[in-house]
């Protein structure tokens, strides 16, 4: 039987090796697996660039910072309705998120990922094309840059910490 999120524990005490597959539930959960890999390695790889992210307490890891930083994974956002399903997703969907996340968690950590995300340190759902309001950075990354790959319905670029366009410091 796999590990899961332990309910008597909030989000942020969550050991990496469970907060990695409750991200993906979250952010990925009805995306194929390719896309699951992918939106994992966006935040390995936030993590492992050692970047604006890794912002939060110095105990966390620099995954843990990555993943939780406000504003960053939608998922994890105070009024989010993804919370309680992360908490305790449905046993398919756990397993699957759970063996992904593993295989990017043993990814070697001192080397940013280039794997099925080329790189890409942010994603976006393919359904913001169309919105009428887009985040700022999107504009701005639409503006100069081209995505890296689209797998599913997420679409992946690589922006560096200036793609960021919120620096709140509140933590979930």
């Amino acid at each position: 039987m796999l590990p899961r999120p332990d309910t008597n524990l909030e989000i942020h005490d969550q050991p990496d090796h469970i907060l990695l597959p409750m991200m993906l539930v979250g952010e990925a959960e009805g995306e194929p697996t390719y896309g699951k890999l992918a939106v994992a390695e966006v935040a390995q790889n936030r993590a492992n660039r050692e970047a604006h992210w890794n912002r939060g307490p110095e105990e966390w890891s620099a995954l843990k910072r990555s993943i939780l930083r406000p504003w960053q994974f939608s998922a994890f956002n105070k009024d989010s309705p993804r919370l309680t399903v992360m908490m305790n997703p449905p046993s398919k969907v756990w397993e699957e998120c759970y063996h992904v996340a593993q295989v990017v968690l043993q990814a070697q950590p001192w080397k940013p990922l280039a794997g099925i995300a080329k790189g890409a340190d942010f994603y976006h759902a393919t359904w913001l094309y169309g919105a009428k309001r887009k985040p700022a950075w999107l504009l701005a990354a639409m503006a100069s840059d081209t995505p890296r790959v689209t797998i599913g319905n997420h679409v992946f670029w690589e922006l560096g910490p200036d793609g960021i366009p919120n620096t709140r410091d509140d933590l979930v």
